[in-house]
């Protein structure tokens, strides 16, 4: 149960990983007021390949995006474990720094590894990313158009 857990973590995490080669942007040019996106950001709703996704009591607790005007940034994600019969969730969060060029957000962790997002859409109350590559200690994971998660995240107050 545990391994299926972890499982279910990283993929809410990462999405699915693919050889195919698709590290392109899917919506490029994005506006010049994503330069500054300042302040903490709640996951409220996800897509993929187009169909909504429920969110977890975990998810709508634990995972945020939190970017400062000197390009700092913390993403909170949830982190599921189990004891005897019972499911906890707990928060696990990293600390980097993110660049934004072309409306691909690139975040890189304290540890190196790098995130990269298209930004499809941002204003002063809310933010839609889709995460598009990623690299792990297995290598560089180029996620497939139709398994690309879409998370739109409101600001906080």
């Amino acid at each position: 149960m545990k391994k299926i857990l972890l499982m279910a973590l990283f993929a809410s995490t990462f999405a699915c990983s693919s050889s195919d080669d698709i590290s392109q942007p899917t919506v490029p040019n994005t506006p010049p007021e994503t330069q500054h996106l300042s302040g903490r950001w709640n996951l409220s709703h996800k897509s993929v390949n187009g169909q909504i996704q429920a969110i977890s009591d975990c998810e709508d607790q634990y995972n945020y995006y939190q970017f400062s005007a000197d390009g700092g940034a913390i993403v909170g994600k949830f982190r599921m474990y189990q004891v005897g019969m019972t499911n906890y969730c707990e928060q696990s969060t990293t600390e980097g720094d993110y660049t934004i060029e072309d409306g691909v957000l690139t975040y890189t962790k304290s540890s190196g590894y790098v995130s990269k997002y298209n930004v499809i859409s941002a204003n002063d109350l809310t933010i839609k990313l889709e995460m598009f590559y990623y690299t792990t200690n297995l290598g560089e994971i180029n996620v497939p158009q139709n398994e690309r998660i879409i998370e739109i995240c409101n600001k906080a107050e």
